[in-house]
């Protein structure tokens, strides 16, 4: 698994379409039967393990990219302004309401009294706008966040506000505050030498150890929400290897992991000793994608593009590349996805494909050809050989440039050196959250914009996106936009992404937490859960699942919020 598409996996986006979530409940909290109290209590001086897929480099909510391993330590260190239930909607957290004006260029976050950072120092107004000021002003994060031109503080004391000024309409703006974006730090984290090695939030643990070989989060004192957390600590060891993570949550010396190979998620689904298996309510991870570099030869040619578009065999790559555990991807959503539109993406056509090959070859006097630049892990280099075959059916002659590193596959889309590249992007649950889709907006910004097109109808249609809150107008902008992607073919989408989330029997509540305000939880967030109200329950049967979950041995699992 590269470790590209473990970032792009773990993007934490919501799929919610509802901005000002204060007033948009559609139902009351729901409460579900208690759990029982004594079996709870057992788990306060207990230790659960969560086995990392790799190390963390950096704990600062405002550095990207962040994969999921990353994002779970996050998740226990730090609250957020706002939260998902379980019907993908907004919910108070940190912030007792947040309020656009009539045009969405302005946000007004006020923020929930008599909360403290673990520090002890208060978490006010001016923390809060502290805090996503310095997001704004993070390298990469200036992409994103580039309509705020201002965050203040509106007011004194305990009736101070933040406001939040943009130079244009976002009317989605609040789910960046339910991701990193909105994960308040205190103001000694953003005052220290590394912030990213003393994180300091409001969350429901406190980070005590960082080593090579993994992280120790224990449960703090004066946490705001009574009786959590309930688990005394989190152990978070590095397992590098999906094979030995699998291996040792059948053995319960791990008690939670992520599974995103292919190979490895068949063997979970496979397995019968009752382990509990999420996958992802949005059913919006990472497309693998060939990029198309279309400010230069050959694919400054759109012909050249179709001929490319025509001769990919998809099924093919899901049963050989990946194990028949990934999709056929139709473009950068999922069919269940609310942002779907149905655009015509091209199809296998051996007989057309060969035909443009050989149109293309008359124009410019000479085959078809391109250099595929692949990254290094062995995904990419076989899905590249496949793909170099299937070209040469129809006479396209593709040389495979493997790069020697993530960092040098990235440089080269960053400045488009390249003729295409396959890569894992559009991962976003909501499209706005997606810098890959945003950068059709402008011909500048490689960074966000690798294959170079950009149109008048992609940009208008952004603009209507953001400038609305009503989720049909919304997905009509976004339909405007696959349309437009379809018929142009800046990216070939060839397989919809996969991950797992994998836990014992014994572990209770992965799917039950509640929000401040009563409502369930969303389930869980790119493989992630949130920790606060998860417990043991050491007379769980070694068999079946915990409602909500789907036993491995059984059905496909996870749902798709409509």
């Amino acid at each position: 698994m590269p470790a590209a598409l473990r970032r792009a996996l773990a993007t934490l986006v919501v799929a919610s379409a509802v901005v000002g979530f204060a007033a948009a409940c559609d139902r009351g909290p729901t409460e579900s039967p208690p759990p029982p109290p004594e079996r709870v209590e057992e788990s306060r001086d207990a230790s659960l393990r969560i086995g990392l897929a790799e190390a963390p480099t950096s704990l600062d909510p405002y550095r990207r990219p962040i994969d999921t391993s990353t994002l779970q330590v996050l998740r226990g260190i730090f609250d957020t302004l706002l939260v998902v239930d379980d019907n993908s909607q907004l919910r108070p957290g940190l912030a007792a309401e947040v309020r656009p004006n009539d045009d969405f260029t302005e946000f007004t976050v006020t923020v929930r009294p008599d909360v403290t950072f673990s520090d002890g120092s208060p978490v006010d107004a001016a923390a809060v706008a502290a805090g996503l000021d310095a997001a704004r002003r993070s390298p990469s994060l200036l992409d994103l966040l580039a309509p705020i031109t201002a965050v203040t503080v509106d007011g004194s004391g305990a009736d101070a506000t933040v406001r939040i000024s943009m130079d244009e309409p976002w009317a989605s703006f609040p789910y960046q505050l339910a991701g990193p974006v909105g994960m308040v730090v205190a103001p000694a984290m953003l005052a220290s030498e590394d912030p990213g090695r003393q994180p300091i939030g409001a969350g429901p643990y406190v980070l005590t150890s960082w080593t090579d070989g993994g992280l120790v989060l224990d449960q703090r004192q004066g946490y705001w929400r009574e009786g959590q957390p309930v688990i005394a600590r989190i152990e978070l060891p590095v397992v590098t290897d999906p094979s030995v993570r699998v291996t040792r949550l059948q053995q319960g010396t791990l008690d939670i992991a992520t599974v995103l190979e292919p190979e490895q998620m068949a063997r979970v689904r496979a397995d019968s000793s009752g382990l509990q298996v999420l996958s992802d309510p949005s059913d919006e991870t990472a497309e693998w994608v060939m990029v198309l570099n279309t400010t230069a030869a050959p694919f400054d040619d759109k012909m050249a593009r179709e001929a490319v578009a025509f001769s990919i065999d998809r099924d093919a790559i899901v049963t050989r590349v990946f194990a028949g555990q990934y999709r056929a991807s139709k473009g950068p959503y999922s069919e269940g996805s609310r942002f779907y539109g149905d655009a015509r993406w091209p199809i296998l056509d051996i007989g057309h494909a060969d035909d443009l090959a050989k149109q293309v070859a008359a124009a410019q006097g000479a085959p078809l050809g391109f250099t595929l630049t692949v990254g290094p892990d062995g995904t990419s280099t076989e899905l590249g050989r496949l793909l170099q075959s299937q070209f040469a059916e129809v006479g396209i002659d593709a040389d495979l440039s493997i790069a020697s590193s993530g960092e040098q596959l990235d440089d080269a889309l960053a400045n488009r050196t390249f003729d295409a590249a396959l890569v894992p992007l559009f991962d976003g649950a909501h499209p706005d959250d997606d810098a890959d889709l945003l950068g059709f907006g402008t011909a500048t910004g490689a960074r966000a914009n690798p294959s170079g097109y950009t149109s008048e109808a992609l940009a208008e249609a952004l603009v209507d996106a953001r400038a609305s809150d009503d989720i049909t107008t919304q997905a009509e902008a976004y339909a405007v936009v696959q349309k437009e992607l379809a018929t142009q073919l800046p990216y070939l989408f060839l397989v919809h992404g996969q991950g797992l989330l994998v836990a014992g029997p014994h572990v209770q509540d992965l799917h039950q937490w509640s929000t401040p305000d009563g409502y369930p939880g969303i389930t869980q967030v790119r493989m992630t859960v949130a920790l606060a109200e998860l417990w043991i329950d050491r007379q769980a049967p070694t068999t079946g699942t915990v409602p909500g979950t789907t036993p491995s041995g059984s059905a496909p699992e996870g749902t798709t919020p409509g």
